[in-house]
């Protein structure tokens, strides 16, 4: 809300030498266009008159979303849980839709470790659909996403690109979500493929531990390998090998929020 006449007066004040910003003069940005635009209004026209206005207009915006991200940090803290699994559960609203494509867009961004948001579009489609189905699942972002009722559940799916698999280390993100307590050149971290998933089948404290987690979720769990065998899988308390009890998995992905509560 500071003119620039008023920025010249209080560079001159304090006697500084003030810094141009020459993409201010390239026409390829729409800013230059409008400025140069208005400057060139004819007097009757009271372009001092049109920039105020501009300007109220600009202030009913930012009013509007102030208000909006103060409903939404609320919303997000009360209605969101992430479990230890990266598994993002919360209850739809489908009379909020602002509300619900920020959280959504929130929580896809996180659950997928992705370093990008998804489309606003995206996002508006499914919740669209969300709302005239009691119950339906899509993919997107790295995601799926199933409604059941009220509850909307977001879990990672690697689709048709699954994570590379790397030396255990606690200097690297495995998924771009997993950070391990421990490092290990001779033991691999990868996901659960279902030829190894088959193998553990016959192992009946595998088996009892599995039962405790939905199999897609387990799918898309960090993983330890040795050259052999699996060795972990931490978030099951499945371990085959005593040496390696204390090795565990954080989930960081790299973009969070200290408004998510996890379980």
């Amino acid at each position: 809300n500071v003119c620039k006449q008023q920025l010249e007066h209080e560079v001159s004040l304090y006697q500084l030498t003030p810094c141009e910003d020459p993409s201010n003069q390239d026409p390829k940005y729409q800013r230059s266009n409008i400025r140069k635009w208005i400057a060139s209004m004819p007097v009757e026209l009271d372009p001092d008159l049109f920039k105020s206005r501009i300007l109220q207009s600009l202030n009913h915006l930012k009013k509007s979303a102030d208000d909006l991200k103060k409903l939404f940090v609320k919303e997000l803290a009360e209605r969101v849980i992430i479990s230890r699994d990266a598994t993002a559960i919360y209850d739809f609203n489908p009379h909020s839709n602002e509300i619900e494509t920020l959280i959504l867009t929130h929580l896809l961004t996180m659950v997928s470790g992705a370093n990008n948001m998804p489309r606003a579009e995206s996002v508006e489609r499914i919740l669209n659909k969300f709302s005239s189905h009691e119950s339906c699942k899509v993919t997107l972002h790295g995601c799926m996403v199933q409604k059941q009722g009220t509850k909307i559940r977001i879990y990672r799916c690697f689709g048709k690109a699954p994570p590379t698999p790397i030396a255990l280390s606690a200097k690297i993100k495995w998924d771009n979500r997993w950070r391990c307590n421990l490092s290990d050149k001779n033991l691999t971290v990868s996901y659960l493929g279902m030829s190894d998933y088959i193998k553990l089948k016959k192992d009946a404290n595998f088996v009892k531990q599995s039962n405790k987690l939905n199999k897609n979720i387990l799918f898309t769990l960090p993983v330890v390998f040795d050259l052999e065998k699996v060795v972990a899988i931490p978030h099951i308390d499945y371990y085959n090998s005593g040496t390696f009890q204390d090795v565990f998995f954080v989930f960081e992905p790299n973009y969070t929020s200290r408004l998510i509560h996890f379980c």
